[in-house]
């Protein structure tokens, strides 16, 4: 069985290095437009090809049987698409516009080919677990996920560095989703912060950022009164985030500057990812916390469920790059040796339970991903 990874940056890399490594697929092929993104792996093929030219794309990607793309989701929709009309099981580890999700069930609602969308760490594990962690309860009333990558020393003037993504913050201004009284609500991004201490690593800060909206429409959470899905950063980051956005940072609007046009936020993207850039001598740590409160066996009982993962100094890969790079290949792998059969469009979350989401946590747990979840009776 031969796979196929397009996008070769920061986590389409430890995806291809996770696959290569654990030799479930016959070949490992990744492709991307740049030459320069590739790494030097062994046993993987490398293919320079633009995007954009959805003709030989099609050609490319009809010599696989499964297609996993690490790349942003205005070019992962029109590789989705190929997929689906080449019948080629495909996995993204992106995040969907919410409103594209629920077009693409519709019109690709009698596809029987498993395409499984958000299979990284946000979204995707955070889904995964907690969604797992509610079918242990009778009732829901609530879960509240935190989740974030930081870096192991924090520096000026953000206390952050860039795991994933472009050369540019992840801080662009949208609606957050979260549940309170019953009822699906928004907020700014970066609003409703608190603050919260994780033994071993001190005092973070957390925000409004990544529920999925139909993510608390599942069946498990029929009763939810209260959810939150915050972002974990070290304190102080969205204050300054905030800042820059009341001065006009954050806009994408072209504005002229000595006869040349650009936007505020390339300018602040220029100025500041120098200062942001995950350089050779960085670490990172990975969190993720989850706390699911409702009834088990007639009794009000709280699960709190916890993974710290950090930067793996034999392979030199981000602890974030781990987290979400080898959670997709595990789902790749799942698919290539017939344990995740799902058809169709779907979330991770709908597709891995049962002893499925136990073999996932086994094989992160081989990786160095510690976890731990506790239970207890609650008042």
């Amino acid at each position: 069985m031969k796979v196929i990874i397009l996008g070769a940056g920061k986590i389409g890399s430890v995806i291809a290095f996770y696959l290569t490594k654990n030799k479930v697929f016959d070949e490992v092929s990744i492709l991307d437009q740049c030459r320069d993104q590739f790494e030097c792996f062994s046993q993987i093929k490398y293919i320079v090809q633009d995007i954009e030219n959805e003709i030989k794309l099609k050609e490319i990607i009809s010599n696989y049987q499964l297609v996993i793309t690490a790349i942003p989701w205005k070019e992962t929709l029109s590789v989705l698409h190929i997929s689906a009309k080449l019948k080629i099981p495909f996995i993204t580890i992106t995040r969907p516009n919410y409103a594209d999700f629920e077009i693409l069930k519709k019109k690709l609602k009698n596809n029987k080919t498993p395409i499984i969308i958000g299979c990284g760490l946000e979204p995707g594990l955070t889904e995964i677990i907690t969604r797992n962690i509610a079918r242990k309860f009778s009732v829901v009333h609530e879960f509240h996920i935190k989740c974030g990558g930081i870096p192991l020393s924090p520096n000026p003037p953000m206390n952050y560095k860039v795991v994933f993504g472009n050369d540019c913050l992840p801080i662009g201004m949208r609606n957050a989703y979260f549940f309170e009284n019953g009822a699906l609500k928004t907020a700014l991004r970066f609003s409703g912060v608190e603050k919260i201490n994780v033994d071993l690593i001190g005092e973070l800060e957390a925000w409004h950022d990544g529920m999925l909206p139909y993510f608390s429409t599942c069946e498990e959470f029929s009763s939810l009164t209260n959810a939150t899905q915050k972002t974990l950063r070290w304190p102080g980051f969205s204050e300054k985030v905030n800042f820059l956005n009341e001065l006009g940072f954050l806009s994408n609007e072209p504005i002229n500057i000595g006869g040349l046009t650009t936007t505020p936020r390339n300018c602040l993207d220029a100025v500041l990812y120098p200062h942001v850039k995950f350089k050779t001598n960085d670490r990172d740590i990975t969190l993720l916390l989850i706390e699911v409160k409702g009834l088990m066996k007639g009794k009000k009982t709280l699960i709190r469920f916890t993974l710290i993962n950090h930067f793996d100094e034999e392979n030199k890969i981000t602890a974030m790059g781990k987290a979400t790079g080898y959670t997709a290949g595990i789902i790749a792998n799942m698919i290539a040796d017939g344990s995740l059969t799902y058809e169709g469009l779907c979330s991770p979350d709908e597709a891995i339970n049962g002893l499925i989401y136990e073999n996932l946590l086994a094989k992160l747990l081989q990786e160095g991903i510690v976890f731990n979840e506790t239970r207890e009776d609650i008042t």
